[in-house]
């Protein structure tokens, strides 16, 4: 992301993007059912932008407890896009994933969750990611991440650690009744660090959360 003496260079991102619109129906106290619809482009090997490919992803949220979560996801990209979220995220078209949160302290939750729970041609399979998350502060989340990653024609072995923030919790900023079951950050920024064969890449991510 580093060129030319500038941390973000512009070109060609408005060809290289996608947009997503969620939306959770809660089917009872302790559990809701989301979907993620999408929309992916990308710039073409002669110079030619794909536009309009339609991506979704379905989604069910549980909550036994008070202090852990169960959530688990089924993803299908479009055509031409099945590696466009296999690079950072480790997301695979047509697979099934799985994460669990526990909060083992007033102000700290731990994440893992699993990717590919059901394609054993795909890779990843079956890779542990783990988080923790710490709200000393409000309206102040500190981000701890860490996975590993193995040999393979999409990736080499080696550490991915993650370090972010995130910045005014909506939760904070509506009624009671309409409030989410976790926290949600309007800002949210994070580093990504890959130490991949001695070589080392180093990622940025902003991200503005909009909720209607």
């Amino acid at each position: 992301i580093w060129s030319s003496n500038k941390i973000f260079n512009p070109v060609s991102f408005k060809n290289n993007n996608y947009t997503t619109l969620f939306v959770s129906i809660k089917l009872a106290k302790r559990l809701s059912f989301g979907v993620t619809g999408g929309i992916f482009s990308k710039a073409g090997y002669n110079g030619d932008v794909i536009k309009h490919k339609w991506g979704t992803s379905y989604g069910l949220f549980m909550k036994p407890a008070d202090n852990y979560t169960i959530g688990i996801t089924y993803i299908d990209l479009p055509f031409r896009f099945a590696d466009s979220r296999r690079g950072i995220e480790r997301i695979c078209d047509e697979t099934i994933n799985a994460g669990i949160s526990y909060k083992f302290y007033k102000y700290s939750t731990l994440y893992i969750d699993i990717r590919n729970l059901n394609e054993e041609e795909q890779t990843p399979k079956r890779e542990l990611h783990f988080g923790l998350e710490n709200n000393f502060i409000k309206n102040l989340s500190i981000r701890l991440g860490y996975f590993h990653t193995k040999n393979s024609k999409y990736s080499p072995e080696g550490d991915v650690y993650s370090v972010g923030v995130g910045l005014i919790d909506f939760n904070q900023l509506t009624r009671f009744e309409n409030r989410f079951t976790h926290n949600n950050y309007i800002l949210n920024y994070s580093a990504v660090f890959e130490r991949m064969r001695g070589k080392n890449t180093v990622w940025h991510f902003l991200s503005l959360n909009l909720r209607i």
